[in-house]
């Protein structure tokens, strides 16, 4: 099971090709710069933040995982929010 920072455990509900974002009314990605480099790597992650995009669902993100959206060609709107910024 994937741990934090500090060692407490990360409770993981869905996998990313079995958990699709239309479920959610709202996602974060929060990623390290290892992590997110990885995602660049998977169709389905891009496939899945295009969704989640395309369902007009919240997406708040951490610097990490700016590219990503470069990746899915998602042109942020008033939905898309960088974590700590004001609009957050």
């Amino acid at each position: 099971m994937p741990v934090t920072t500090d060692g407490s455990e990360i409770v993981i509900d869905e996998a990313l090709h079995a958990g699709p974002s239309v479920l959610f009314d709202a996602v974060i990605l929060m990623s390290s710069d290892d992590g997110a480099a990885a995602l660049e790597k998977e169709a389905a992650a891009i496939g899945w933040l295009r969704d989640a995009f395309g369902h007009s669902k919240a997406i708040d993100y951490n610097g990490y995982a700016t590219p990503l959206f470069d990746m899915a060609q998602i042109e942020a709107d008033d939905g898309v929010v960088a974590i700590g910024s004001r609009q957050a």
